[in-house]
């Protein structure tokens, strides 16, 4: 389970390895949460921010859908026959590049060389503002240009009214 949480940080580049005298805060230790989801065992890697200052609430607040927004979503698929579609984001935070520096230490399983912290690319588990993070990255893939890949977005709408929900070209969320 770990190897798996290992590969997939390598794989998306969630971090660089630095020398300690090079990172600019005192880095954060690292706890493994193992937990059982559906049947299936998942290892994830999480910061612990202890000791870290609390965030301002507009800098991690992350918006959740109002019940009444899925319930006209769905009234709505309902009397116009559309197809209605669920999904996650497998790996969020680690599509997400984090805002500010971030620094941790490694975890003992970690093999490289004594003396290196982990300079963090994108935000990970455990940070008060991980889900702020990944709802700008995720309003940038619906609305605006992606600067992680240069893709371009799909050019939704956030809604005002409910700012858990994006709208455009025939497209409800």
């Amino acid at each position: 389970l770990k190897l798996d949480e290992f590969d997939r940080f390598e794989e998306f580049e969630a971090f660089t390895a630095v020398p300690r005298a090079e990172a600019q805060q005192k880095p954060l230790s690292m706890v493994w949460v193992i937990e059982q989801r559906s049947g299936v065992w998942k290892a994830r890697l999480c910061a612990r921010p202890l000791g870290r200052p609390s965030k301002p609430a507009d800098e991690v607040y992350c918006p959740t859908p109002f019940p009444s927004t899925i319930r006209v979503l769905l009234a709505l698929a309902a009397v116009r026959n559309y197809a209605v579609k669920f999904f996650d984001v497998s790996r969020a935070f680690l599509h997400t590049p984090i805002r500010g520096d971030v620094w941790v230490e490694p975890p003992p399983e970690w093999t490289n060389p004594d003396g290196l912290v982990w300079h963090m690319n994108c935000t990970i588990y455990g940070l008060q503002e991980a889900m702020a993070d990944f709802d700008s990255f995720f309003d940038s893939v619906l609305h605006g240009k992606v600067e992680k890949d240069g893709r371009d977005a799909l050019g939704l709408v956030r809604h005002m009214a409910d700012p858990a929900s994006w709208s455009g070209d025939g497209v409800y969320m």
